[in-house]
């Protein structure tokens, strides 16, 4: 863990606040991302580098650069969205905590910011951006033949056989997983097979890596899913530092290896005499490649 606190209730609650808030947001490194415990002020603009996953070859005219190549592509994204989740101590209810609750505590708000930015960054997964969807229907109906009908869906479109993605709400997730074929896959050993449904879990299905995600925003356009490529959108991550001269117990970035980071602040009100404590998030998204994206809906 990547902080400088020293409290142990702070360091328990917050390495609990950063394990649920990545868990959550595991699908949303299948895109091109740009993560950072480097402070940035809200507005601050982050150059996310992305690889068009569509690019065409081209002839040969005399010179290698003679036309226009193809490289790791850049855009700016500007870190524009601030959540954050706070709750309050009094002095007696501070005087009863136990380490246990407050690990437990931690998972509980660190989900709970998870969930406001993850469903946030999702919102642009709709009609208007990404286009027509390639799957329609209840989830009593998803199988793997629908997986099979969407990859060759995306074979027409030409999406590269590396990097697919599909993520599911859970109702179309546990569709596939009750399906009988995967099932007989796991029962025969399959390779790739058996361990994934062993462990609830799809890595790989048809060669479309299947993320599970409860937090799939309907959109009000009945959207339950999408498949994609890490070009479809782009996503930035930076630490909101509080001012000089501030006054907290505690603020710092709380992060890991993932690059993913939350900020805590920790103070005091003398009026009410109560502690309060905030995990923050300091973000920003846009659509990069409209056609890198198909979406699922139930109707």
């Amino acid at each position: 863990m990547a902080n400088t606190f020293t409290n142990t209730s702070s360091i328990i609650l917050t390495s609990a606040a950063l394990e649920a808030f990545i868990a959550a947001l595991t699908p949303i490194k299948s895109f091109a991302t740009d993560f950072s415990s480097e402070a940035a002020a809200k507005g601050t603009g982050v150059r996310v580098v992305f690889i068009p996953s569509q690019a065409d070859a081209t002839d040969f005219a005399g010179d290698y650069t003679a036309n226009a190549g193809s490289a790791a592509n850049g855009i700016d994204i500007l870190v524009n969205k601030w959540k954050f989740v706070s709750w309050q101590l009094s002095d007696l209810e501070s005087s009863l905590n136990q380490l246990v609750k407050i690990e437990s505590f931690g998972r509980q708000y660190g989900f709970k910011l998870a969930k406001a930015v993850l469903q946030d960054i999702w919102s642009i997964v709709t009609n208007a951006n990404y286009g027509s969807a390639v799957f329609t229907g209840a989830s009593s109906t998803f199988d793997s033949d629908s997986v099979v009908d969407i990859d060759s869906a995306l074979d027409l479109l030409y999406w590269p056989d590396v990097d697919r993605k599909m993520i599911l709400n859970n109702l179309y997730y546990n569709s596939l997983i009750k399906d009988p074929s995967v099932k007989q896959a796991q029962a025969i050993g399959m390779a790739g097979a058996a361990t994934p449904v062993q462990s609830g879990h799809l890595p790989n299905l048809l060669g479309i890596e299947v993320f599970e995600s409860m937090l799939v925003p309907a959109n009000s356009e009945n959207l339950v899913g999408f498949a994609a490529m890490p070009d479809a959108m782009g996503v930035a991550m930076r630490y909101m530092a509080p001012q000089e001269g501030n006054t907290y117990f505690q603020a710092a970035p709380v992060t890991n290896d993932s690059g993913m980071t939350l900020g805590f602040r920790d103070f005091y009100d003398n009026k009410s005499g109560t502690r309060w404590q905030v995990l923050e998030a300091n973000y920003g998204y846009k659509v990069i490649n409209p056609a890198a994206l198909k979406r699922i809906i139930s109707a």
